[in-house]
């Protein structure tokens, strides 16, 4: 299958990682909101496994909804996979974490920044690392919207 038959497909799958884009920042807003009243920005640590998990969902979701409900059972393992990891390291950094301080890190940058910090944190913290996990799960969104195209029903895609 040559990429010219895949082209008409471009305009769901750029909803679908928009959508999961959309989601991210809004939480890792939520999450910038949190890390001000408490003044400690090292809650996006704590997020980033989780935010491959919700992505992962959110284009299993839009996939199905999209596209049309197919075999789906390789993608439910997909999302175990990365569910295990990315729950895992949420939990171990967040175990890790409760009762301390601010990490060093943003300690320093908040040192650094001034008065500043806070609209710089959302950009260059919370809103550049959101960004950054939606690029990194697009392998997540390409197996899920391809597999349900393909209406695959077997391993072979994973």
């Amino acid at each position: 299958m040559s990429f010219l038959n895949e082209v008409p497909h471009i305009l769901p799958l750029t909803l679908i990682l928009g959508a999961g884009l959309g989601v991210n920042l809004l939480v890792m807003f939520i999450l910038w909101l949190i890390s001000e009243v408490k003044k400690d920005a090292s809650i996006v640590d704590v997020y980033w496994g989780s935010s491959f998990v919700l992505l992962n969902l959110i284009y299993l979701f839009l996939g199905q909804r999209i596209v049309g409900f197919g075999n789906s059972g390789h993608l439910w393992v997909l999302l175990g996979m990365v569910g295990v990891w990315g729950l895992r390291l949420s939990l171990h950094i967040g175990a890790r974490n409760l009762g301390k301080k601010e990490d060093a890190r943003y300690t320093a940058m908040r040192k650094g920044r001034g008065k500043y910090f806070s609209l710089w944190s959302l950009v260059f913290i919370f809103h550049f690392q959101g960004v950054l996990s939606w690029l990194i799960s697009w392998p997540l969104a390409f197996a899920n919207y391809f597999a349900f195209l393909r209406q695959e029903s077997d391993f072979g895609f994973i």
